[in-house]
């Protein structure tokens, strides 16, 4: 645990005695309320489900990989009118890994994939933490629990729009073509258009 805040900071360890090959640990899964007001989940730019047990059917699977379509590595759920669950991998090295939120009969599962060099016999180690938390607040506090460990990793010291190792053309284009997603026929779909045009569907960008 953290002194400063009660940060939960979790890692793995696997012992393959085996021939066999570890090729993913899912680790760690964690359940809340079917109940919850809503999951952050950080697939494309980030996005709301609102009241997914009333919202997504049992069986309801969403993955985000990270580095790729998750833009970032945090989700949360909002367990009651002020506050939550934080959950995120605080993996300042970019390690492959994929977040998964799902409905089954009981709640909404959180959980993180992650991806052992394979061969046989071959054992894991998780080199980063994993970190529960609870937070009080709106999605916006789990954000800046996030956003707080993020500012003191290398990669995000200095703001896009700043940064001079990448074209200057690239930050205004981004901003010309917003990639929206929203809640459709049961799953994510794109949709390039600004937000302010779409209907309130169910799952909404949040940043």
């Amino acid at each position: 645990l953290d002194e400063d805040w009660p940060l939960g900071h979790r890692r793995n360890r696997v012992e393959n005695d085996s021939e066999l090959n570890i090729r993913e640990v899912v680790f760690p899964v964690v359940e809340v309320p079917g109940s919850a007001r809503y999951v952050l989940f950080p697939y494309c730019d980030g996005c709301l489900i609102e009241k997914p047990g009333e919202n997504v059917g049992v069986g309801y699977r969403k993955e985000g990989t990270y580095p790729g379509n998750a833009s970032t590595q945090v989700m949360a759920a909002g367990l009651d009118t002020d506050g939550g669950l934080y959950y995120a991998a605080h993996d300042a090295q970019g390690y492959k890994k994929s977040f998964t939120v799902g409905r089954t009969n009981t709640g909404i599962t959180l959980s993180t994939t992650q991806f052992p060099v394979n061969g046989p016999g071959n054992d894991f180690q998780q080199p980063f933490d994993v970190v529960l938390a609870p937070f009080q607040g709106t999605w916006y506090a789990a954000a800046d629990i996030y956003k707080a460990w993020a500012v003191k990793q290398h990669w995000c010291e200095t703001r896009i729009i700043e940064r001079v190792d990448i074209p200057p053309w690239m930050p205004g284009w981004r901003r010309r073509c917003p990639c929206g997603y929203v809640f459709l026929s049961g799953g994510l779909s794109p949709g390039w258009r600004p937000w302010a045009s779409t209907p309130p569907f169910p799952i909404r960008k949040p940043f």
